[in-house]
């Protein structure tokens, strides 16, 4: 899988589903088997303009939108959409140590937040204030 393709599909497809909002604060690629060229991948989103939303029907409109814009031979690799409150700690502690406003940063071997982390891609990595 060519990796550029399918981070370049996700960022237009997730640019597009925010319809000008862009202010995510986490999109994350996690890979199943970090040694394996074959591998599933996890997505994780996170936006405080998606704390509001539900997240079924968040979910759903996500997926319907991916296989529009994504090939299905990319699509198949994702194993899971996750999406995580822009509050929850984790995000906190991903947006705190990294500030990736665009572009793709490289994990590897890392402990964040307890969390063990072999491999990972950062696409978007923003701190926001949070008012609730």
């Amino acid at each position: 899988m060519d990796k550029e393709k399918m981070v370049e599909n996700i960022r237009k497809s997730l640019k597009e589903f925010a319809e000008g909002k862009n202010d995510y604060s986490l999109i994350m690629l996690i890979p199943s088997d970090p040694y394996s060229l074959n591998t599933k991948w996890s997505l994780i989103i996170s936006a405080p303009w998606l704390d509001k939303k539900g997240h079924k029907e968040t979910l759903s409109k996500l997926y319907s939108l991916f296989r529009k814009t994504i090939p299905s031979i990319e699509l198949n690799r994702l194993s899971r959409i996750s999406l995580i409150r822009s509050d929850d700690a984790f995000v906190r502690a991903i947006t705190s140590e990294f500030n990736v406003p665009d572009g793709l940063k490289d994990i590897n071997n890392s402990v964040i937040n307890g969390i063990q982390i072999d491999k990972a891609y950062i696409l978007r990595a923003q701190n926001f204030e949070h008012s609730e």
